[in-house]
């Protein structure tokens, strides 16, 4: 009988201590497991979970203020903003999303698509100044810990710890999503159902290099592992759930595992945080770490162009009419 699957525990506090055993540690758990807890990162658990939920009891019209174009036409942001939820799909649930903080004016010197300004909640002034603060300071403690965890990967991997550095600047495509899960409403559609469990969010492997995750209190997380099996991830409240996605496993040779994961309907509602650590828009991902040998122009494969392919395979329903 094969042993149950373990979610590896890093304790991020020791790596300037012990680089080589971290890097060693977390290489391992990306290449077995596919996910692991990261451990004394120093994230406010309790600021980000009261932002979540404070941006999810706002009034629906509120909310819909900031939606894309996609679920209020009156708007012009395309990418960045809310999404509301969606009973008739597999995954039922709503998200506000927000990027690096750039004006209009970067945005269009950028020159590419998917980048634009963030758009912020209209409230009282001190209401609406604290979670702007509070959403831009965990955005950037997530980003630089993505990115270390991408220098320890490639000191574990055996090259520079730089490796990936070039990709994430200037002008990251990282997204900070607030996710909001309610429960469904009845009847609960055939494709939100496998077996005896419900589902909050269909089975999937996220796209990006690194994803790092907050779940609070909120049980429901479920991983597949080696033998196709669900396995649940346990609640670890002040941890971050560490996965990576199919573009860090693609420029790892696939000696990285982008593990397939969903969340199960528990009964109740559900709240979490994902970063999504991104290449910027132009990096170039058809280039592997395990073999870096320089590629033709006619090979590179620009992360953006890649996102946007993916996006449309996948079907992510709060895109659709992005996409088309």
């Amino acid at each position: 009988m094969a042993e149950p699957t373990q979610i590896p525990i890093i304790d991020f506090s020791f790596i300037n201590q012990s680089r080589d055993k971290v890097s060693k540690e977390i290489v391992d758990a990306l290449e077995s497991v596919g996910f692991l807890f990261l451990d004394n990162v120093g994230f406010d658990r309790k600021a980000i979970e009261q932002a979540c939920k404070w941006f999810h009891s706002l009034p629906e019209s509120n909310k819909f203020a900031l939606a894309t174009k996609s679920f209020n036409p009156k708007n012009k942001n395309i990418y960045r903003g809310y999404f509301p939820a969606d009973a008739t799909n597999s995954s039922f649930k709503e998200g506000f999303e927000v990027s690096e903080e750039l004006s209009q004016e970067e945005c269009v010197s950028i020159g590419f698509p998917l980048y634009e300004p963030n758009r912020w909640p209209s409230a009282t002034e001190e209401e609406t100044a604290w979670f702007k603060k509070t959403l831009c300071d965990h955005y950037k403690l997530m980003h630089n810990t993505g990115t270390e965890v991408c220098r320890l990967i490639a000191r574990g991997l055996g090259a520079n710890e730089d490796w990936f550095d070039h990709m994430f600047s200037p002008y990251p495509l990282s997204t900070l999503r607030l996710i909001n899960y309610p429960i469904r409403p009845k009847p609960i559609p055939d494709c939100a159902r496998d077996g005896d469990y419900i589902l909050h969010c269909g089975s999937h492997t996220d796209t990006p290099f690194i994803t790092l995750l907050a779940t609070f209190d909120y049980p429901g997380l479920q991983i597949q592992d080696k033998n196709d099996l669900w396995v649940d991830v346990p609640v670890r409240s002040d941890s971050l759930v560490l996965n990576i996605g199919d573009v860090l496993s693609k420029v790892t040779g696939k000696r990285l595992r982008a593990t397939r994961h969903r969340v199960v309907d528990m009964g109740s509602t559900r709240q979490s945080v994902p970063y999504f650590l991104e290449p910027r828009f132009d990096a170039n991902i058809n280039r592997t770490i395990v073999n870096t040998g320089a590629t033709t122009e006619e090979e590179e494969l620009g992360y953006g162009p890649f996102l946007i392919r993916e996006m449309k395979a996948k079907g992510y329903v709060e895109y659709e009419d992005l996409l088309k």
